[in-house]
C-alpha cells in the first residue's frame, strides 16, 4: 500500500536539519518503501524543484557521512512540495484534492507537524 508523509512546516530548520536526514538515511538503509512520498507544505514560493534543491543541502551538511549523489537523487524523486499556508481553511482543501490525485488509490498518510505550537490545534481541525 502507498504511504505519504505529509510535512507541515516542511520550509522551516526542523525539516532541513532533522527530518529529511533521518528519513534519507532510513530510506538509503532500505527501510523505507518504494511507495512512499513526502510531501512539504509551508509559505514559502519553492518549486517541487527548489524544495529538493534546498533539502539536498541539508542532508549534505547534516549528514555527509551518507550523503551519495546517485542515492539522494533516487530519494529526492520521492520529495514534493505544495505550497499552502496554515492559516488558510482553503489551502487544506486543495491539499486534500493534491493528495488524493497523487495517491490515486487507498493510501497511508502520516502527517508530521514541523511548526510551532499554536497551530496544532487548526491544523488537526483542518485535517478532520
Amino acid at each position: 500500500m502507498n504511504t505519504t508523509i505529509v510535512i507541515f512546516g516542511a520550509s522551516g530548520d526542523l525539516t532541513w536539519r532533522k527530518l529529511i536526514p533521518a528519513l534519507y538515511n532510513n530510506y538509503i538503509k532500505g527501510r523505507t518503501p518504494e511507495c512512499t512520498k513526502i510531501v512539504g507544505f509551508a509559505r514559502r514560493p519553492y518549486t517541487t524543484d527548489t524544495f529538493r534543491q534546498h533539502l539536498q543541502e541539508g542532508v549534505q551538511a547534516f549528514s555527509p557521512k551518507s550523503y551519495d549523489a546517485a542515492r539522494w537523487e533516487e530519494f529526492a524523486a520521492r520529495l514534493l512540495y505544495f505550497q499552502g499556508d496554515l492559516d488558510a481553511e482553503g489551502d487544506f482543501v486543495l491539499l486534500a484534492d493534491y493528495l488524493n490525485t497523487l495517491e490515486r488509490s487507498p493510501s497511508n498518510r502520516l502527517y508530521y507537524l514541523a511548526t510551532a505550537p499554536e497551530f496544532y490545534a487548526g491544523v488537526s481541525s483542518a485535517l478532520g
